[in-house]
């Protein structure tokens, strides 16, 4: 009651009244959109002319069925995540308690902050995947199955779920850990020291994901020697590109959808291509390299420096008013149920509750930019493959076919979620470049 009665009396203008409104309004800023979109996917009873001699009306129907079911899904789903969000706020006292009992009980030192703070993590984690696993359930086992993506078992399902979570407390135990002990080193000033700590986990963290995250979820094999081999190695020569490997990946082990890429930085660069992706093209090098060539452009125009050094903005921004608010600590702490008292110096939960505000209030912003950056990027790299003399319009249209894309999305759901533009939007710049060379 006393925890109760001390919210309460906090309930003014507060870090805990600011993320709660911030997370109640970005839901319903959702929520509209995808009521856009329910309006647009109705809208849209006939599919565009570019598709005309590619998709029957069969399959374009098909295509609105599965985007019209995923955006229903995720009114639910974004109830459930709102849900979660606001429990976990509330409980949070209760959890870094119970970490302490943990300890306790395992006869471990309970007044160790670091162990305290990987227990808590574990749970928070823990619960949020139990919390969400009905609904990965029936998005995967019910939607992913009807449309015939998915690829699971239950043991695999099973299996993937309990990497990604191990993973996932890995990465936070690994991130938080070192930042708990900037902040105690570096007092007032550690918000510059954070800025540099995260800046460079990021940047490890993309050399390292090809080789030895992405492996624990997938197999990776080298591309077989053969027609699209050669094309590859031949394409890598003309563009110069620092890549001497290229994989096949089994994404086919999860799911039916398609994707190529090019990941990791300085020795750890690789070309991965999923095997679906070989399928839905029917292995036809003419359709195949052009993709590969866009995905080569991506790292030509070093665009994964790009967005490192958005994402390095984002870290400076965030930890700039971690420092400007650093005087807040214990105001912070009570406002989230904390008795200051018995928190005084807790350097993990001050950064553990500043990080959940500040992404529940601006990261959904930083979000949105980043999206528009990255479609700008996807436009850049179409660019390149177009200058190599590659036309992508028809692998596009197939992939997006084979995936049931939106193939026409709303403009303002699309601008806030999407990553690449619309496939027609891409397919017509395509155009204008091609006969803009002629």
């Amino acid at each position: 009651n006393h925890f109760f009665v001390r919210r309460a009396c906090c309930f003014g203008m507060n870090f805990f009244t600011l993320f709660l409104g911030c997370s109640i309004g970005y839901y319903v800023w959702e929520q509209y959109l995808r009521l856009r979109k329910v309006g647009k996917l109705a809208e849209d009873q006939a599919k565009p002319e570019e598709l005309t001699d590619l998709i029957t009306d069969e399959k374009f129907a098909e295509t609105q069925s599965y985007n019209r079911t995923l955006n229903n899904f995720g009114f639910l789903n974004d109830a459930v995540d709102l849900g979660f969000t606001l429990l976990m706020a509330v409980y949070l006292p209760y959890l870094w308690l119970s970490a302490w009992v943990f300890l306790d009980a395992c006869r471990l030192p309970s007044g160790s902050e670091l162990l305290q703070m990987a227990v808590f993590l574990a749970l928070v984690e823990v619960a949020g995947a139990v919390i969400t696993l009905p609904l990965k359930l029936y998005k995967t086992f019910v939607i992913e199955e009807r449309f015939h993506f998915n690829k699971h078992t239950w043991k695999s399902f099973a299996g993937d779920s309990l990497k990604q979570l191990g993973v996932s407390i890995a990465l936070q135990w690994a991130m938080f850990g070192p930042m708990v002990l900037v902040v105690r080193a570096a007092g007032v000033g550690a918000w510059v020291y954070l800025w540099l700590f995260l800046s460079v986990f990021v940047l490890v963290f993309n050399m390292a994901y090809p080789v030895y995250i992405a492996p624990i979820f997938n197999k990776f094999t080298p591309l077989q020697d053969g027609e699209i081999k050669d094309a590859i190695d031949s394409l890598v020569v003309r563009t110069g590109l620092s890549c001497k490997q290229v994989f096949e990946v089994d994404g086919s082990r999860q799911s039916a959808h398609s994707n190529a890429y090019v990941s990791g930085m300085f020795g750890s660069k690789r070309i991965v291509i999923y095997d679906t992706l070989l399928k839905d093209l029917d292995r036809e090098v003419d359709a195949i390299i052009p993709v590969v060539a866009h995905e080569i452009g991506h790292s030509k125009l070093h665009h994964t420096w790009a967005l490192l050094l958005f994402a390095q903005a984002n870290f400076f921004v965030m930890f700039m008013t971690f420092g400007w608010l650093s005087s807040s600590g214990p105001r912070l702490l009570l406002h989230f149920g904390f008795e200051s008292a018995q928190y005084p110096s807790c350097s993990f939960l001050t950064l553990y509750l500043f990080t959940m505000v500040f992404s529940g209030a601006v990261m959904p912003l930083f979000g949105a930019l980043a999206h528009a950056l990255t479609r700008r990027l996807e436009f850049q790299a179409d660019r390149y493959a177009v200058g190599l003399g590659m036309d992508l319009r028809q692998p596009l249209l197939r992939i997006a076919k084979s995936n049931l894309g939106d193939l026409s999305p709303d403009w303002l759901h699309s601008m806030w979620h999407h990553t690449h533009p619309p496939v027609l939007e891409r397919v017509r710049a395509i155009a204008a470049l091609l006969d803009k060379d002629k």
